[in-house]
This record gives C-alpha cells, sequence and structure tokens, in this order.
C-alpha cells in the first residue's frame, strides 16, 4: 500500500448456498493486514467457499464483502487490494513465467518496467530468476506455486489470500 495505510477485510454476516447445500452460513470475520488466519476444516466444509467470497469472485448471497483503509470502509472490495492464490495455479501454460506474470501486474496498473523489477526480485528470493522466460507448460508443481505467489504479489497487495 502506498502511503503507509493499513487494510482490513471485513466479512459481515455472508451467507452463500448452492441449490440446498449451505456451503457458508452467516459468518463475520475481520482479517488484518499482516495477519494471519488458517481455516481449518472437513472436504466440504466451505473454506474455498469462503476464500472466494473474500477474493470477490463469488458474490454473497446475503451479508457484504467490504475492505477498511486506515479505519475507513471503502464498500465493495476492489481487487487491487488483494493477492489471491488459488488452489490451482490458472497459469496459461504457453505463457512464459514473465508473460503469466506481467498480464496480472497490467491488470492492476503497474508499469511493465516497475513489474519486471519486482518479478526478479522476488525470483531471485525463491531461487527461479533463470525461469522467467521459460514457458511454464514443463514446470513442476512447485515452480507453478512459485510463479502464482509471484503473480499475487506481483502489485503488492496489502491482503494476500491463499487456498
Amino acid at each position: 500500500m502506498t502511503g503507509g495505510a493499513t487494510a482490513t477485510l471485513r466479512l459481515e454476516a455472508v451467507s452463500k448456498s448452492f441449490g440446498h447445500v449451505h456451503a457458508v452460513n452467516n459468518v463475520s470475520i475481520g482479517l488484518e493486514q499482516s495477519g494471519i488466519v488458517a481455516l481449518v476444516g472437513g472436504n466440504g466444509a466451505g473454506k474455498t467457499t469462503l476464500l472466494r467470497l473474500m477474493s470477490t469472485v463469488l458474490e454473497p448471497d446475503k451479508g457484504f464483502v467490504t475492505i477498511e483503509l486506515d479505519g475507513e470502509d471503502t464498500g465493495p472490495v476492489p481487487r487491487k487490494h488483494l493477492g489471491v492464490l488459488p488452489e490451482g495455479t490458472g497459469l496459461y501454460q504457453r505463457l512464459t513465467a514473465w508473460e503469466n506474470i506481467r498480464y496480472h501486474s497490467r491488470l492492476h496498473g503497474v508499469e511493465d518496467g516497475v513489474a519486471r523489477k519486482r518479478c526478479e526480485s522476488m525470483a531471485e528470493q525463491l531461487g527461479i530468476l533463470g525461469e522467467l522466460d521459460r514457458a511454464t507448460r514443463g514446470f513442476s508443481r512447485g515452480m507453478r506455486q512459485k510463479t502464482a505467489l509471484m503473480r499475487a504479489l506481483i502489485h503488492k497487495p496489502p491482503i494476500l489470500l491463499l487456498d
């Protein structure tokens, strides 16, 4: 975040059903920047649905999801405040690691030069700097995860959601 603003992702009385299945029922939670929260539960408990609601991929049937910046509600969550690493990496296999990351950085308004520097810095820390210009098709699962993590962080979101 620029300007040192702190962010809190809030869910207020959020519910989501799929037909007769109540995946999430009346959940209220505040997730603060720099905090760590783990969702633990069995298969079908609603963990992924809850994450999809938080990341605005799904809309709740009831309740609302907002983000607060420095304690002020900004209304519906702008995706620029979120980095999301889904269970499946969602990488385009024909694109290189850098091209996948650049595509998402452009969606968030990050200039290519800035994005490339950030990308190279993260890749160096993750030990994959030499792999940025390779197509992701042949990547191991770990390489795909690292690439997807860099993609989620490229725009420096204050909140990161990992599935």
